[in-house]
């Protein structure tokens, strides 16, 4: 059977008339038959098989259990892909991308430069403002650095220490152990309202020996040796932490 239906091809592809002999019309009609053919078939998809423009297969259900991977492909790509696809185009930030591509060449490029030259602009105008305040900032600390500075003196009164509590902005001078130091740096403590605002505009040896936060707390006995290395302790932390203006009057 197999030799008979070779043999019959072989013949009436013998008897075959030439493309070119056809008549007109058939020829169009075979050229449109051939066009169809290809137009039918979209795209090849390896669960999907051949997609038709109509988004219907073209070729049989795959065998076995790849039919299901087959329907839930087929599934997913007809509900959520082409959906997806869809609310895209329908967005508003795709439109207007369309609308601005849609403009001509000149037109965009103009869109451009204003954008370009506004985000210049918006840059230096926050850089200027960046360093104006930068420059008032340095000038605000330079004056209080100046308004807090107290000369050096030797002999410090204990009177003199009074005026200098930190009231009314002023500096903050704390005698220890003979010296005395300048604390304006840690108003927030040594100020009004501060933790340790009992040692300021005085001699604060004995408190700081006795760990002891009142006056009323202070026995009057002399300072034990355990105490004493307690106020070295605390002077030598002034010392490494403040700047000294001078020593007490004896």
């Amino acid at each position: 059977m197999g030799f008979l239906r070779r043999r019959a091809n072989k013949v009436s592809a013998a008897q075959a008339v030439p493309l070119e002999t056809l008549p007109t019309s058939a020829s169009q009609a075979k050229t449109d038959l051939d066009r169809n053919k290809k137009e039918s078939v979209l795209e090849e998809h390896p669960l999907l098989g051949s997609i038709g423009l109509d988004g219907e297969r073209k070729d049989g259900v795959l065998p076995g259990k790849w039919g299901y991977v087959q329907d839930w492909s087929r599934m997913l790509w007809g509900k959520f892909v082409t959906k997806t696809i869809d609310d895209v185009q329908r967005s508003r930030g795709f439109l207007q991308f369309k609308f601005i591509m849609a403009k001509d060449t000149s037109s965009r490029w103009n869109d451009v430069a204003v954008v370009v030259g506004l985000s210049l602009f918006a840059y230096f105008v926050y850089d200027a403002y960046r360093e104006y305040k930068a420059k008032r900032e340095q000038q605000d600390w330079e004056r209080l650095v100046a308004r807090m500075t107290v000369p050096e003196k030797e002999g410090w009164t204990v009177d003199e220490l009074k005026a200098y509590d930190g009231s009314g902005e002023t500096p903050i001078l704390i005698g220890v152990k003979g010296r005395v130091y300048n604390v304006w740096t840690k108003a927030a403590l040594y100020g009004p309202g501060g933790g340790y605002h009992i040692f300021a505009g005085r001699d604060a040896s004995r408190l700081l020996a006795k760990g002891i936060l009142k006056d009323s707390e202070d026995d009057g006995n002399e300072l034990t040796k355990q105490e004493l290395d307690q106020l070295d302790d605390w002077a030598y932390m002034f010392e490494d932490k403040y700047p000294c203006v001078g020593t007490l009057a004896a």
